[in-house]
């Protein structure tokens, strides 16, 4: 699938995370198998972590490129700047596996 080429993770494994977790338990290794709903939220939180790559990786490549020197900073006196505002969040999970 172009999900699993786009992380490099083959179509076995990734459909192997999606529908399995594995628990450590008292020195055990316990398998499951979520629920539909469960894995509804695993694919959720799979999305927003996706998601917050980009984002900081966009971020990072437009501070990379706009920022100058500290040479260039004595020589023009001001620093300019580029605000974003990420407005859509994801709010609206039931679950919120990252905070």
């Amino acid at each position: 699938t172009k999900l699993s080429k786009l992380i490099g993770i083959s179509e076995n494994d990734l459909a192997k995370a999606m529908t399995t977790r594995i628990n450590h338990i008292r020195g055990e290794e316990v398998v499951s198998r979520p629920n539909p709903k469960e894995a509804k939220e695993g694919c959720d939180a799979l999305a927003k972590s996706v998601y917050a790559c980009i984002f900081d990786r966009l971020v990072q490549q437009i501070n990379d490129h706009t920022s100058v020197s500290s040479e260039q900073h004595s020589s023009k006196g001001s620093i300019g700047t580029i605000s974003l505002l990420d407005i859509f969040g994801f709010e609206r999970f039931d679950v919120n596996r990252f905070e």
